[in-house]
């Protein structure tokens, strides 16, 4: 047993999943990057694509920039941002402006969503 034949595929597939994201995501704040890290090692279509990795994340990224997965996953990341600071998260209604001191808005979900698409295209 040697080099890569050691690590098992989906471990490997999330790892380059994950290198992605620390490469292109920037998050100041630090609750976008864990929720979608947990968000993606729940997804099948990581186990579906084990092979091409990036195809997964994709699929996954596109899925989550459109409402109503958007709106669960702003609910997630807000949450998250609310354990990480100890303080009360602001939740975005569907159709509302964002809360004044919203840190992780509907708009500013899915721009940095589609973001990371435009960095997987060739």
């Amino acid at each position: 047993m040697g080099g890569d034949d050691a690590i098992p595929r989906p471990v490997r597939a999330r790892a380059v999943i994950y290198e992605f994201l620390e490469a292109y995501l920037k998050d100041p704040e630090g609750a976008l990057k864990p929720t979608l890290k947990q968000w993606i090692a729940d997804d099948v279509r990581v186990s579906r694509n084990l092979d091409t990795p990036l195809v997964a994340l994709d699929e996954i990224l596109r899925s989550l920039s459109q409402p109503p997965e958007l709106y669960e996953f702003a609910r997630a990341v807000n949450m998250k941002w609310g354990e990480i600071y100890g303080d009360r998260p602001y939740f975005q209604k569907p159709g509302q402006p964002p809360h004044p001191n919203a840190v992780y808005s509907h708009k500013m979900l899915q721009g940095q969503l589609e973001m990371l698409c435009q960095q997987l295209e060739p």
